[in-house]
């Protein structure tokens, strides 16, 4: 990768506090830049501290988990039915629904990709599950290749993938708490 931005926080030795504020500076940079990428280097005794509370920010809750509207799920295993290639992307956030995501992986044959932070989903020797694999070039041709995929509990990240973006031709379910990921770089036909 490039950076666009590089950002170094320092913390001598015998120093009282650490260069937090320049932490700040990440978010005026990427607000600043359409999608400029910000590399910040912590040392570990940085990393190991206490947030000063005049220095904390504001976290941002998601909402609680939503119902699926009953027209969406019967729209997705529609697509998934009628899918000649589908895929199935599981990242951290499906972790609680390993079992309805073997299940659908077995009714519809679809392959199940986990990200890193979903190692475990299902068991390794699963004949549909491919693995965290997709920071390979192998699993970036199958995905390609799908018709219909379903992503649930993933950003679809660039750290997931070693790449800034997957190649995803077919059409995209996503299931994300969080609502701003189903709009993001990555516009789902049923979001």
């Amino acid at each position: 990768f490039t950076f666009d931005f590089h950002i170094s926080l320092v913390h001598a030795p015998g120093a009282m506090t650490p260069s937090f504020p320049a932490l700040d500076l990440t978010g005026q940079v990427r607000r600043q830049s359409d999608h400029p990428t910000v590399h910040i280097e912590v040392p570990l005794d940085v990393l190991a501290q206490m947030v000063p509370a005049e220095l904390a920010m504001d976290v941002r809750a998601l909402p609680n988990r939503p119902v699926a509207r009953e027209d969406d799920v019967a729209e997705a295993v529609n697509m998934l039915s009628m899918a000649k290639n589908p895929v199935i992307i599981a990242g951290r956030g499906a972790l609680a629904a390993a079992p309805s995501l073997a299940q659908i992986a077995e009714k519809t044959a679809a392959t199940l990709f986990t990200t890193v932070g979903a190692k475990g989903l299902v068991p390794d020797d699963h004949p549909l599950h491919a693995g965290a694999t997709l920071c390979l070039p192998a699993g970036w041709d199958y995905v390609e290749k799908a018709d219909v995929i379903l992503a649930v509990g993933t950003e679809l990240a660039e750290t997931d993938f070693w790449r800034l973006t997957l190649p995803i031709n077919g059409k995209l379910i996503r299931v994300d708490l969080d609502p701003e990921k189903l709009v993001d770089q990555y516009p789902a036909a049923l979001p």
